[in-house]
């Protein structure tokens, strides 16, 4: 049998409130997550960070991993792991260990750790498969080799939900 379910919402223009009102039935069907504002600024900032190529995004993508929900994560993360593999291909080339005391950690190597972090916890449900595919191919086309085999095994790590 069919079922008809309907939804309202109240926004500024009647297309917000369409686009309100369809995220209100996905959720309500299990289709969507409603992510929130708060969630949804702090992924935009992380984009906008990455996207001007500024080393705070991997601090902020870090903070976001460690904090925010893994549907979250599908937003900024892909952006902050390109600039981390970038960030990693420009470094000059040494070995892959711990940088000496008081020098910065890679963008990279500080992604990795809050991934590494929040899979440990308990309560992780699991990455969704698509951001999983998206940070390999991320990792398989990177122009440094080093950076790519490091993302690549952080990327084999990471269970899926």
């Amino acid at each position: 049998a069919m079922r008809t379910r309907t939804a309202s919402a109240v926004a500024p223009t009647l297309k917000a409130a369409r686009g309100a009102a369809a995220l209100e039935l996905l959720v309500a069907e299990g289709f969507a997550e409603d992510l929130g504002i708060r969630a949804l600024n702090r992924a935009a900032r992380v984009c906008a960070l990455a996207k001007a190529g500024d080393r705070e995004a991997a601090r902020a993508a870090a903070a976001l991993v460690e904090e925010e929900a893994p549907a979250v994560w599908s937003l900024a993360l892909p952006d902050a792991w390109a600039l981390a593999l970038a960030s990693r291909a420009s470094e000059p080339s040494s070995s892959s260990t711990a940088p000496p005391p008081g020098e910065e950690r890679s963008v990279l190597s500080e992604l990795e750790t809050a991934l590494r972090r929040r899979v440990a916890r308990p309560d992780f449900p699991g990455m969704a498969p698509a951001l999983w595919e998206q940070l390999l191919d991320l990792a398989a086309h990177a122009a440094c080799g080093g950076a790519s085999r490091a993302a690549l095994e952080a990327v084999d790590r990471l269970p899926l939900s």
